[in-house]
């Protein structure tokens, strides 16, 4: 493994971060990240070589199995190695195997919120920050799952509401200012809003873990 990662000319900034959490929630392996990783890179650059030797350390019919990998027509000469791409849905994974903190119950919401964003024709933007954000919220409000998909879903109808749910981007937290960017929980009209109706949403939050 040691050779392998001092072989392979790596992103720098697409390497910052692994989020093992979320690879074993995956049944994913680090070998499985970085045949992404390279695979994502062949796409600018020749990194065959590389893909051949990392192939031999991880499962990659479940990468294509899972519907992560493709394959271009590419010349005839061409080897499957050279050909390999990565479909949308292996970089969406890529990305969120590269976001500190997020985990797949993060992903099935922020999935569900972008199909209501989309369908409501409101702007997602950046979805990296978006899932990040997402994540600091559920581990610090402790509000998670089904209880924190029905907070959304009241916060996103609510008519005072409606100027701070324009964008998924900043539905968990929009900083204050330029200088003031770090998630802060106190900051978030979303859990300002659960504070505000608190007994409420307890009083439902029970009823819904009593399938109510």
């Amino acid at each position: 493994m040691v050779m392998i990662l001092f072989t392979i000319e790596v992103n720098i900034r697409s390497m910052a971060w692994i989020n093992y959490e979320y690879l074993k929630q995956k049944k994913m392996s680090v070998y499985d990240f970085m045949i992404l990783q390279t695979i994502k890179q062949n796409k600018y650059e020749d990194r065959e070589k590389d893909i051949e030797k990392i192939c031999d350390k991880c499962d990659i019919f479940y990468l294509e199995e899972e519907g992560l990998v493709e394959y271009i027509k590419g010349k005839k000469s061409d080897s499957q190695y050279k050909k390999m791409r990565l479909t949308s849905k292996g970089e969406s994974i890529l990305d969120d195997i590269s976001t500190a903190g997020v985990l797949e119950e993060d992903v099935t919401m922020y999935n569900w919120l972008a199909k209501v964003y989309k369908k409501e024709g409101k702007e997602l933007g950046n979805m990296a920050k978006g899932k990040r954000m997402l994540a600091q919220f559920r581990a610090e409000s402790g509000i998670t799952k089904n209880h924190l998909a029905y907070l959304c879903k009241e916060f996103l109808n609510d008519e005072e509401a409606y100027k701070w749910s324009q964008k998924l981007e900043y539905l968990f937290f929009k900083a204050p200012s330029a200088y003031s960017t770090r998630f802060d929980l106190g900051e978030s009209k979303l859990y300002q809003y659960y504070l505000k109706n608190k007994e409420l949403f307890d009083n439902k939050f029970k009823r819904i873990d009593n399938g109510n």
